[in-house]
């Protein structure tokens, strides 16, 4: 992979759960201007990550509780 290709892609590693929710909050925005249906199936992605994202803090809780 060139150096352009690299600076085109973006590592992923910085990226935490949440901020991948609002990139596909921002996404699902625009996506809804085009197609009802593309920003509704975003919404459901979103809302499987926010749950998941949820779902992990609470585990982590509990791990830290006992």
């Amino acid at each position: 992979m060139s150096e352009e290709e690299q600076d085109s892609h973006p590592s992923a590693d910085p990226l935490s759960a949440m901020s991948i929710v609002q990139i596909i909050a921002y996404v699902e925005e625009e996506a809804r201007r085009i197609s009802g249906i593309a920003g509704f199936c975003l919404a459901m992605a979103r809302l499987e990550l926010e749950q998941h994202h949820a779902r992990i803090q609470v585990i982590e809780t509990r791990t830290n509780v006992n």
